[in-house]
């Protein structure tokens, strides 16, 4: 009995390290310049993709109880880059705080020329902003418009939901960008746990120390760069230099991934067996 509940406090604990890990990110309500009652479901999204990333811990605080009075609050842009966003932040134990503004979500009626309804067609405009929590400032910001998203030819001018689907599809046609907003902005770097293969004097097969935990999925890219330090005016300062690229072919579980080797397979391995600072680091889609 003593036994089974020292696996099951050991895997408790387990589980507790995995979420600690993770980088906390708080979402709030965006604010908007219109009332159509599509609103939400940009809010929504945008914190179903940070979670579909699985490289964070969501503080959501878009909650319908709240979104009003959140929104009465986020009536202008400079709200959203003040220091009181940060103070948000941080009573949300967030590390950055993850805000935006919309400025158009609509599903338009479209008529044949004898009145007849067409379907629906979406029309959307918002920004994202990334807060830094401590220090208040905007660290990043991309504008988002919807490239399609239509019901047009189902002739369900009738169908209340149309409206809805509309938006839905058009949102759903935003999850690439929107993907590698977060890429872009929040890499995510990962040690090299084994050398499983080389050839020669250049390593060709890498164990990856990071699995479905943090998003990895077979095909994707990672840059592998060494970490040196510089003493430079007094101050030490940090590079990451490029030696190699992955390509992941198999994630194994929630902690490892098995990845080819691209680039730089001698410099892996010289680099691994001196013991160097070694990361992978997820490529973005968007350079």
């Amino acid at each position: 009995m003593k036994f089974t509940s020292v696996i099951v406090m050991l895997f408790i604990t387990l589980g507790a390290f995995a979420q600690s890990d993770k980088m906390v990110i708080g979402v709030t309500a965006f604010s908007s310049d219109v009332t159509t009652g599509y609103e939400g479901a940009v809010t929504e999204k945008v914190v179903e993709i940070f979670t579909s990333a699985k490289r964070f811990r969501i503080v959501d605080r878009t909650s319908r109880d709240k979104i009003k009075g959140e929104l009465e609050n986020q009536k202008s842009e400079e709200f959203i880059d003040s220091e009181v966003m940060a103070q948000q932040g941080t009573s949300m134990g967030a590390q950055y705080l993850i805000t935006g503004h919309i400025r158009d979500v609509s599903a338009t009626e479209a008529r044949l020329p004898d009145g007849t309804s067409n379907g629906y067609k979406a029309s959307i405009d918002f920004t994202i902003k990334i807060v830094d929590v401590g220090t208040g400032e905007v660290i990043s910001s991309e504008e988002f418009k919807s490239k399609g998203g239509s019901t047009l030819g189902k002739f369900a001018g009738t169908n209340p939901k149309e409206p809805e689907k509309a938006i839905s599809k058009s949102l759903k046609n935003m999850d690439k960008q929107m993907m590698a907003f977060i890429e872009k902005n929040f890499p995510v770097e990962m040690i090299i746990g084994e050398i499983t293969a080389q050839k020669g004097n250049s390593a060709t097969g890498i164990l990856l120390v990071g699995g479905s935990s943090v998003g990895m999925k077979k095909g994707m890219k990672l840059m592998v760069k060494e970490i040196t330090e510089k003493e430079i005016a007094g101050k030490t300062l940090t590079r990451k230099i490029d030696i190699g690229e992955l390509k992941i072919t198999k994630v194994e579980d929630e902690n490892f991934s098995q990845c080819t080797v691209l680039k730089g397979g001698d410099a892996i391995l010289a680099k691994h067996t001196a013991g160097a600072k070694i990361i992978c680091v997820t490529e973005s889609k968007g350079k």
